[in-house]
């Protein structure tokens, strides 16, 4: 968690530093917003258009079942409403796991630089998703690590959108967090058209040096491309559907990732493979009927294993030492 929070750090520490050698240039959209404000509660909406809603939601489509994200830009109102003009979504070194994203850091200085010198925009907001964990709103995690950022680079207010997804459609709500304010207020879209003006232009700008894509998962080593360990995936099953009070136990394969849902009657548990496992360990993150979510990962001293182990004896030592 701690390389997590470091890296919302260093994401705005160097975005602010960038936007204070920059100032706005885009008055005759600014202009737009001032009469439709003073109609509406302000600081319970945030301005976008329908462009950047469209975009977030085909990257979290993207990643069904584990974390994605990315950075927001426009400006902020005089009366401190948020205007979204452009979205970008994670770069191709970005770190997505079940539980938490990290943005590729290279990906967004470079981008982050085009936007901000060359367009005017100022980076206002981040957004990532829950993906179909069911959680729509900001984690305690996300809330914490969010005011710490605020308040320590005095960004004086920052937006987070939190995206959930089903498979097929997607939702996306916006909270704006504050300096030196606890909690975060929730608001509600005001959708201002269909395509953002910078959309366009920021597209054709960045094709040119390839960078503005969706990125797809890449292919990589899996454990599972393993003839042998599909055999012991298997066992693994066979062993879940055989623990007490499991009503059903199977596997999902998305790209290189193998998950393992497993129902009982009070929950159930979703068990995380990453393509190195078991290299790198398991996550078990428990579901339970009143919304509850708590994800839990072996002990460290059963985490130092080698490709050359046997995935389903590894597997058994880490699953029973998180359930004890």
């Amino acid at each position: 968690m701690r390389n997590k929070k470091n890296k919302y750090h260093q994401t705005r520490k160097y975005l602010r530093n960038i936007q204070k050698r920059t100032t706005l240039n885009n008055s005759k959209v600014r202009d737009s917003f001032s009469t439709t404000e003073n109609e509406i509660g302000l600081r319970n909406i945030a301005y976008i258009y329908q462009s950047e809603l469209n975009y977030i939601g085909k990257c979290i489509l993207d990643y069904p079942r584990i974390e994605t994200g990315g950075q927001l830009f426009g400006f902020w109102t005089a009366s401190g409403v948020p205007v979204v003009v452009y979205a970008i979504g994670p770069g191709p070194k970005a770190n997505h796991q079940v539980t938490f994203f990290n943005q590729d850091i290279e990906y967004l200085k470079f981008v982050g630089r085009i936007l901000v010198s060359e367009f005017g925009l100022m980076h206002i907001g981040e957004w990532h998703s829950h993906h179909q964990l069911g959680l729509d709103k900001p984690s305690g995690h996300d809330a914490e690590t969010m005011q710490h950022s605020i308040d320590n680079l005095h960004l004086n207010r920052f937006l987070l959108c939190i995206g959930n997804c089903n498979g097929i459609d997607y939702s996306i709500k916006p909270y704006i967090f504050m300096e030196n304010h606890k909690g975060y207020n929730s608001s509600l879209w005001k959708i201002k058209g269909d395509m953002s003006p910078f959309r366009s232009a920021i597209d054709k700008y960045l094709s040119t040096i390839k960078l503005q894509k969706r990125h797809e998962p890449k292919d990589e080593y899996s454990w599972f491309s393993v003839k042998s360990n599909r055999v012991r995936l298997k066992n693994i099953l066979d062993f879940l559907k055989a623990k007490s009070g499991a009503i059903d136990s199977k596997a999902q394969l998305k790209e290189n990732i193998v998950e393992i849902i497993t129902r009982f009657q009070d929950r159930h548990e979703v068990i995380y493979f990453p393509p190195d496992f078991p290299k790198s360990p398991i996550t078990l993150t428990l579901h339970y009927g009143n919304g509850c979510i708590k994800e839990i990962r072996p002990e460290p001293s059963l985490i130092n294993c080698s490709e050359k182990d046997d995935v389903f004896l590894v597997f058994k030592q880490q699953y029973n030492s998180i359930c004890q």
